[in-house]
């Protein structure tokens, strides 16, 4: 394969990530990968998306647990048998 042939491949890659992740997320994504890797490439971009992603999610689903847990149960004074009149 040529080496335009690859490039065009590689833009192709990149433009499909730009419709699925925001502008913010690949930002953040493309210094991760400049920190952790000598030899970038797309593939392990998406790795690194996959997995901020999934962070993401998991710490959402935490917060939401959270959230629940600081009402706990609610019951009034009629459940318990009080204010009878």
């Amino acid at each position: 394969m040529n080496v335009e042939k690859k490039a065009l491949n590689i833009l192709s890659s990149l433009r499909n990530l730009s419709t699925k992740h925001s502008k913010k997320e690949l930002e953040k994504a493309t210094q991760i990968l400049l920190e952790i890797s000598t030899n970038p490439t797309v593939s392990v971009l998406k790795g690194v998306l996959d997995r901020s992603k999934k962070r993401k999610q998991k710490t959402d689903k935490n917060s939401d647990q959270t959230n629940n847990e600081e009402y706990g149960f609610l019951r009034g004074a009629k459940y318990f048998g009080g204010n009878k009149k």
